[in-house]
């Protein structure tokens, strides 16, 4: 998704700032909680989170930009055997550096 809504050069920062939220919500998470008075708020709390997350992510979020075009539908190759992949990895140096 965040390949049809920002170039090539800035996918990787957005995707990193995405990936981010999920750690910045734990550590909010565990900085409040012992604010809440019982285990079942601190469940309601997380659930009316959700909720409200998975709604406005519904209401939001696009597969692409209106009017963007289709993307190619591209051929991909056959992926590699479990053997060709073995075979590169017992060749790799840093493979065997790092066992």
């Amino acid at each position: 998704v965040v390949g049809n809504w920002y170039p090539p050069q800035r996918a990787g920062t957005v995707a990193g700032a995405v990936l981010t939220s999920s750690p910045v919500g734990m550590s909010a998470a565990l900085a409040t909680t012992a604010l809440l008075p019982s285990a079942k708020a601190a469940y309601w709390v997380a659930f009316a989170v959700c909720a409200a997350a998975a709604l406005l992510w519904q209401l939001l979020m696009r597969e692409r930009p209106e009017g963007a075009p289709d993307a190619p539908v591209k051929e991909k190759a056959a992926p590699p055997s479990a053997g060709e992949s073995i075979a590169v990895a017992a060749r790799s140096r840093s493979v065997w550096l790092a066992g």
